[in-house]
């Protein structure tokens, strides 16, 4: 795949991930939603979301003017296809951590079954909202808890695999030490992140790698292999090898490996130090 085909797939997930669904009656006060039309847009980075209980969600909010909604107090609930509030209120926490303009709200929510569903932000009296598509893990498009880790050959500071630039992050992240399927072969668990600084189409790429460096040099993780790898092998023209082998259709996503080479969980879109360190922890 070159650039432009995945660029096209990148553009399509940007589309869908920040549409503003309008509802004139949704919640009503008694839910703690308040009546009429939302008054915000709800940006939704995330490709999709998987059902379960806790699931992490994160978004952004901004105005009609497209100025940062930022509140220590905004809450999250989740509606059904007829509008009915199901779920919430969910608490959130607010960092600039990885979006410095818009700040990313970060929260976890219950969400049971496959489909559309409506995710309203309630921000200081006024509500954002938006549609998510939720599917269950086995059926995703996409590598997914439970599923075996594709063993593909990454980059390392003694392969370079002919990619004109190991890691795009300046300074060079640590993460090439080891390759993916080196990894695996071994038994060790795997942090891996697919994402390009220096190409990313989004504001919530660039920082990614930074952020999960960071999270790898700050304690000591055993055996737990970090892999970074870049979406393109040259200057933002040829899709990496490993993007293809994985499928994925945007950038960036992060997978926890366990040791038994089976994928434990993932996060697609915005990340957070804590984002990064909770997914780790679950391998090690």
């Amino acid at each position: 795949m070159d650039r432009r085909r995945f660029l096209a797939a990148v553009g399509a997930t940007a589309g869908a991930g920040l549409v503003l669904s309008a509802c004139g009656s949704l919640g009503g006060s008694s839910s703690g939603v308040p009546d009429g039309p939302p008054e915000l847009s709800l940006l939704q980075p995330s490709f999709e979301l998987l059902t379960g209980e806790q699931r992490r969600y994160a978004f952004m909010l901004v105005d009609e003017e497209n100025r940062p909604v930022q509140s220590d107090s905004v809450e999250v609930y989740v509606a059904d296809p007829d509008d009915e509030i199901v779920g919430g209120p969910f608490d959130t926490e607010f960092s600039r951590e990885g979006e410095e303009r818009l700040g990313t709200y970060r929260t976890h929510i219950d969400l049971p079954d496959a489909g559309f569903w409506s995710i309203v932000a309630v921000a200081d009296g006024r509500k954002g909202q938006g549609a998510v598509s939720v599917v269950d893990a086995a059926d995703s498009e996409f590598p997914a808890p439970g599923d075996p880790a594709v063993p593909a050959t990454t980059p390392t500071t003694a392969d370079d695999q002919g990619y004109d630039a190991l890691c795009t992050s300046n300074p060079v992240c640590e993460m090439h030490e080891v390759s993916l399927d080196t990894s695996l072969d071994e038994g060790r668990p795997v942090v891996l992140l697919f994402a390009t600084p220096a190409y990313c189409q989004t504001s919530v790429c660039g920082p990614a790698v930074e952020i999960a460096d960071q999270v790898r040099a700050a304690e000591d993780w055993g055996d737990l292999a970090w892999v970074h790898v870049e979406i393109y092998t040259d200057a933002a023209e040829t899709v990496a090898p490993p993007v293809l082998d994985w499928g994925l259709p945007s950038e960036p996503w992060l997978y926890a490996i366990g040791r038994d080479g089976n994928i434990v969980d993932r996060i697609d879109g915005p990340l957070t130090s804590a984002d990064v360190a909770d997914l780790a922890r679950q391998v090690v």
